[in-house]
């Protein structure tokens, strides 16, 4: 989930949605394909 909100609430209710990953804007591109390759 990419989101611009980083509390702890709105971390916990993207778990709860579903979300494996919850990254916040600004993300570098290395947070980003390390996110990604987790699941390769």
């Amino acid at each position: 989930m990419l989101s611009s909100k980083d509390g702890l609430f709105d971390k916990a209710r993207g778990r709860i949605v579903g979300s494996d990953e919850y990254l916040t804007k600004p993300f570098s591109k290395d947070e980003l394909f390390d996110a990604i390759n987790q699941y390769r």
